[in-house]
C-alpha cells in the first residue's frame, strides 16, 4: 500500500516592489513563516519556501497575472497543504483580490495562515500558531 503523502507547508513571500526585495522585507517574511509553519507542527521535510515575487496586486481581474511562484504552487499542492504568509496584505493588495485568492485556496481543501492565525470560511481567525 502506498505511503500516505504527508500535507506540506507552502512558505510565500511577496513585496511590491523590485526596491523592497533586498533586505528586511523578504528575510523577516521568510523568517516568520518558518516560525508559524513550525509552530503549527510542519517538520523540516514538509516545509518548503516558495521563490518570492515581486507584484504589486493591481490587477482584480486576474489574481494570477504575473505570478509564476503562485501559479506553482496552485498546480503542485493537494488538499490539506498549508499556505503561510507573513501579513494579511501579502497575498496581494487590493482586498478583494485577497478575499478571492483565501476563499478559492479554503475552498479546496487547502489551510491558510497569515498574521500567525490560521483562517477558515467564512474568514475569520480559528486557531493561533
Amino acid at each position: 500500500m502506498p505511503k500516505k503523502r504527508k500535507a506540506v507547508a507552502w512558505l510565500l513571500r511577496r513585496v511590491s516592489s523590485e526596491g523592497q526585495e533586498d533586505g528586511m522585507g523578504l528575510e523577516a517574511q521568510l523568517a516568520a513563516v518558518q516560525v508559524h509553519a513550525k509552530r503549527a507542527g510542519f517538520k523540516k521535510g514538509q516545509i518548503v519556501t516558495v521563490d518570492p515575487e515581486t507584484w504589486s496586486g493591481y490587477d482584480e481581474d486576474d489574481v494570477l497575472v504575473n505570478r509564476p511562484a503562485m501559479s506553482r504552487v496552485l498546480r503542485e499542492a493537494h488538499p490539506g497543504d498549508a499556505f503561510f504568509w507573513d501579513k494579511s496584505d501579502r497575498p496581494a493588495r487590493s482586498p478583494y483580490v485577497k478575499e478571492q485568492l483565501i476563499r478559492a485556496m479554503l475552498s479546496g481543501g487547502f489551510r491558510w495562515f497569515s498574521d500567525g492565525l490560521e483562517w477558515d470560511l467564512p474568514l475569520q481567525p480559528i486557531t493561533l500558531t
